[in-house]
């Protein structure tokens, strides 16, 4: 319940972030871009609700490698 409120209040701050820009055509690579870090933050709060904190790393570390893979 409470990992499921924050994954939606992450995808309605993604949506709000990104609004303006999809009128002014958005790609897309970058609904792409935004749809897999929201499967990585899902995944994220998944395992930790579980108490999976290998599964809660290894999420972390795909979603720090996805998100620095595009600050270069």
């Amino acid at each position: 319940p409470a990992a499921r409120g924050a994954s939606q209040s992450v995808q309605h701050s993604l949506s709000l972030s990104t609004a303006g820009t999809m009128a002014l055509g958005q790609s897309e690579s970058d609904t792409t871009f935004r749809a897999r870090v929201i499967r990585l933050y899902d995944r994220m709060r998944t395992a930790l609700s579980a108490g999976d904190l290998r599964g809660f790393g290894l999420a972390s570390d795909s979603l720090g490698a996805l998100v620095g893979s595009t600050r270069k």
